[in-house]
């Protein structure tokens, strides 16, 4: 009986924290999804440009600070098409998705290999074999490093060129270094 409530309590307990974690999941997506800027101002042509020597800092983190939620969209359309261009990796992830819901959800019956009752443990091993199998065979690798690399140059090219929104904001003829304990600036 103790054994019952304990499960109950941490059931409980693993609830409320994943509860806990898709608020602030749901809270940070709604944040960023408001943060959207219009696609027409993201590919303005008139915006770009090369920049400027002392802009380059400025410019890139300017840019990434202010299109930080197009450039999470975009990842997530590369995302999208590196999927479904490579068809045994979305059969990979269909495969890793049916078996655990298999091995958790849909079989009510005990597992028993060999007169051996498989443990949740056990289950969980057996459904990360054969995803990690079926993931090196799709080369999952590859296509991850593609998906960060593709992003993050189209990422640095579009924050490198593109012409802040409100430039005067930004005051690109002098650089502070406050942060490294230096008062002053460097004027151009």
């Amino acid at each position: 009986m103790d054994n019952l409530i304990t499960k109950e309590a941490a059931s409980a307990v693993a609830t409320a924290g994943g509860n806990r974690l898709k608020d602030i999941f749901v809270a940070w997506k709604d944040d960023r999804l408001k943060s959207v800027k219009s696609w027409a101002q993201f590919s303005d042509k008139t915006k770009f440009g090369p920049p400027k020597p002392t802009e380059i800092h400025l410019r890139i983190k300017s840019n990434i600070t202010y299109f930080l939620a197009n450039y999470i969209i975009l990842f997530f359309i590369l995302a999208i098409y590196c999927v479904i261009t490579n068809p045994f990796f979305l059969f990979s992830i269909a495969i890793s998705v049916l078996l655990y819901f298999y091995m958790f959800k849909w079989r009510q019956e005990p597992i028993v290999i060999a007169g051996y009752t498989a443990t949740e443990r056990v289950k969980m091993g057996i459904v990360a074999a054969v995803s990690l199998f079926l993931f090196w065979y799709a080369s999952v690798g590859n296509t991850i490093f593609w998906l960060i690399g593709a992003t993050g140059v189209i990422v640095f090219i579009h924050a490198l060129l593109y012409t802040p929104v409100e430039e005067s904001d930004f005051d690109f003829s002098s650089t502070s270094f406050q942060g490294l304990g230096v008062t002053g600036s460097v004027n151009v």
